[in-house]
């Protein structure tokens, strides 16, 4: 990696998408069935905020340029970019948040997942506003990947309920 100039990941909204075309084809199963209702059109556009809003996401490290570029694409081409100086980077974090609705303790804890740069002077960049659910894995090995390139800390919650439990016990 030390003889690398660019790092890239690309980042697809699959998930979201998958939902969309759901709610698409049952707004339509719907449409053919009883014809035009209010459950017809709130599928229709569910399913099409679905796969419009949702962007591919473009993760750039360059060392030559020293700059981190996170690009947010949407199938409607809106998009924005942001771009980092990499002296401005105190750390990549990957945040974790639970989502379950039952506090029951039998029951597994689901939990969600995002990356955040850090600046040096405080400031908290998403790389993506919503959290993704998962194991978690994947933005464990992006957020490790992306902070040896760019030479910043590397903030990564515990990923098993076992040191989360141990955590808590502490």
């Amino acid at each position: 990696m030390r003889n690398q100039t660019e790092i890239r990941f690309i980042l697809f909204p699959f998930i979201a998408w998958f939902a969309g075309v759901i709610f698409l084809g049952g707004a339509v199963f719907n449409y053919t069935k009883d014809g035009f209702s209010t459950g017809t059109l709130v599928a229709g556009v569910t399913g099409l905020v679905c796969l419009f809003l949702p962007g591919i996401l473009f993760i750039t490290a360059n060392r030559t340029e020293r700059v981190l570029t996170i690009e947010l694409l949407s199938l409607t081409l809106i998009g924005s970019t942001k771009k980092i100086r990499f002296e401005e980077i105190a750390a990549l974090r990957m945040e974790k948040q639970r989502f379950s609705r039952k506090r029951n303790s039998n029951r597994k804890k689901l939990y969600a997942y995002r990356i955040v740069v850090v600046r040096k002077d405080g400031e908290i960049i998403p790389f993506r506003a919503a959290f993704e659910s998962g194991t978690g894995e994947k933005q464990k090995d992006m957020v490790l990947q992306l902070s040896a390139f760019i030479g910043c800390a590397a903030e990564i919650p515990s990923l098993s309920e076992y040191e989360d439990c141990k955590l808590a016990a502490e």
